[in-house]
């Protein structure tokens, strides 16, 4: 997650001049912070709970919801299976259908591997 908030504020930072950001607080504040300076990206980064109370992030998460939703629809479309949000046992069959429809190679890239689930369906757990 760290790195993918850093991402985030690279390629905003590329494109908008910025001092100041807000981060929700997930973990060890240093996680974000590092990875914008090993860009050379100085910026005053907030992180804190609930940071959705700051209407700028309350907008972006909502944005980005909506993005994830749309993308997720798409890669369904694309794999002829609908894919489940979340871990349960829906997800579960999905992935099983995905690797046998498609192979694992295919399952890499609808799923996050690292997940306990995806695990569960490749048989790495019990």
């Amino acid at each position: 997650m760290a790195w993918g908030h850093a991402k985030a504020l690279e390629t905003l930072l590329e494109k908008v001049s910025c001092s100041r950001a807000i981060a929700d607080r997930f973990g060890d504040e240093r996680l974000i912070l590092n990875a914008l300076q090993e860009k050379g990206r100085p910026v005053l980064l907030e992180q804190r709970h609930k940071a959705e109370s700051d209407l700028a992030v309350a907008a972006a998460s909502i944005l980005a919801r909506a993005e994830f939703l749309l993308r997720l629809k798409r890669l369904s479309d694309e794999i002829g299976t609908t894919l489940p949000k979340g871990a349960s046992p829906a997800v579960e069959l999905a992935g099983r259908m995905i690797m046998k429809k498609h192979g694992e190679e295919r399952l890499g890239s609808v799923a996050k591997l690292h997940f306990k689930t995806t695990q569960t369906v490749r048989g790495e757990t019990d």
